[in-house]
């Protein structure tokens, strides 16, 4: 049984409101996400809502990624553009879609591979899947529809009480931000390759 399976059944909004269970939303900072929707968009978003962090120490990747929380890709170009620069990601955020780029940047940075693609769903099939994800794990989302071959990858920093999904990623409203996700589109939850050479599989 996943996590969320074991949360909507464990914890449910009645005994919440009740108080016959604590609220995990009051000990986490999450956000929900009002009516679970979510929208197409210009971008690699899939139209997220802003989220906040949830608590606890942040893996080392999103560490890393932390570093660069309400960078804007315009009114912090230069910034975004030298941070994924100096992972081996040479993009103008401003112009090509960068949710993948931040990522594998990010991993660079911290000194692990990633798919080395631009798009988002070259993580589809990277790595290793999980049903029961880790903070620092990869969520991978469809945007438009299953079949369009576009999407949106980032940071799984877990889950909301209405069973959305926070994120911390790059192209989240323009920004690096924590935004949430409806779970309708997740593609899946990927977990780096515990053999070196399976991080090439999604290339």
């Amino acid at each position: 049984m996943s996590i969320l399976q074991q949360y909507l059944q464990g914890q449910t909004a009645g005994k919440i409101a009740r108080g016959e269970v604590p609220n995990p939303m009051a000990m986490a900072g999450g956000t929900a996400m009002p009516g679970g929707a979510m929208g197409a968009m210009a971008s690699d978003d899939p139209g997220g809502t802003p989220g906040v962090a949830g608590g606890g120490d942040l893996p080392k990747l999103m560490q890393i990624a932390a570093t660069n929380l309400g960078m804007n890709e315009r009114d912090q170009n230069a910034a975004l553009q030298d941070y994924l620069k100096t992972g081996g990601v040479n993009l103008d955020p401003a112009t090509t879609a960068w949710c993948a780029a931040f990522v594998n940047a990010t991993r660079k940075q911290g000194g692990m591979e990633g798919t080395g693609s631009n798009l988002a769903r070259s993580f589809e099939t990277w790595g290793e899947g999980v049903n029961e994800p880790q903070r620092g794990d990869l969520a991978v989302f469809w945007r438009e529809s299953k079949e369009s071959g576009k999407g949106h990858v980032g940071f799984f920093d877990g889950y909301n009480e209405d069973g959305t999904i926070r994120v911390l990623g790059g192209n989240q409203g323009d920004s690096v931000s924590y935004s949430n996700y409806n779970p309708a589109q997740l593609i899946g939850f990927r977990r780096a390759p515990s053999n070196p050479m399976q991080q090439f599989a999604g290339m």
